[in-house]
């Protein structure tokens, strides 16, 4: 005899059966949930990356440091001037190897020559370059014959300039020195190339 749909046995089954289907849907829907979770919290880490990057590093990250050399350059000198980046490369030079203070050297060189890198004065004798070296007096003292040359000039006005510190011990007269002890102008050399020095320093003009 065929059991009829009433019977006890159907009965277990079906429920059975259904117990079982609702558990597969229930952990389906949990597994689709911590699915859904899991996603949203990494595309709202990736947004949070995203945002702090964008407000990061935009302008701050190559904007190269301000040349206050270069600036300072430009208010003396107006053509044929010597490059910021080349000047303080020989600055550094002498610096290290001369032990010479390059704020004092610049100063110099912006009353000899006003950062003119070819500057050239015939009016007492012959008056050359950055540092206006007198050929005539100091040409022993560089390497090549272009006196021109942005390194050997100042290698040789340094030398020049650390030979008068030497000897007078004072600034101002180590000035005088350096300017041939001309008497005339001697004090107005001095004082323009100092306050300069202390321009320099205020501006932040650094090497």
């Amino acid at each position: 005899m065929v059991p009829t749909v009433n019977t006890p046995f159907f009965h277990f089954n079906a429920f059975s059966s259904g117990v079982i289907k609702g558990d597969i849907r229930k952990e389906s829907i949990l597994n689709i949930s911590r699915t859904t979770v899991v996603t949203a919290i990494k595309v709202y880490l990736g947004l949070l990356l995203l945002a702090f990057l964008v407000t990061q590093t935009p302008s701050q990250a190559a904007e190269p440091p301000h040349d206050r050399l270069a600036d300072h350059i430009a208010t003396v000198c107006k053509a044929g001037c010597v490059d910021s980046g080349l000047l303080k490369m020989a600055l550094r030079s002498v610096r290290d190897e001369q032990r010479v203070d390059p704020l004092l050297l610049m100063a110099v060189i912006q009353k000899e020559s006003s950062f003119k890198q070819r500057a050239l004065n015939t009016q007492n004798g012959r008056s050359v370059g950055l540092t206006q070296i007198q050929v005539r007096w100091h040409r022993d003292k560089f390497d090549t014959h272009d006196y021109y040359d942005v390194f050997q000039n100042l290698r040789v006005g340094a030398e020049i300039l650390q030979a008068c510190q030497k000897k007078y011990r004072d600034t101002r007269s180590a000035l005088w020195c350096y300017n041939g002890h001309q008497k005339r102008g001697q004090v107005l050399y001095a004082d323009k190339v100092l306050k300069t020095y202390q321009l320099l320093k205020e501006k932040h003009v650094l090497v």
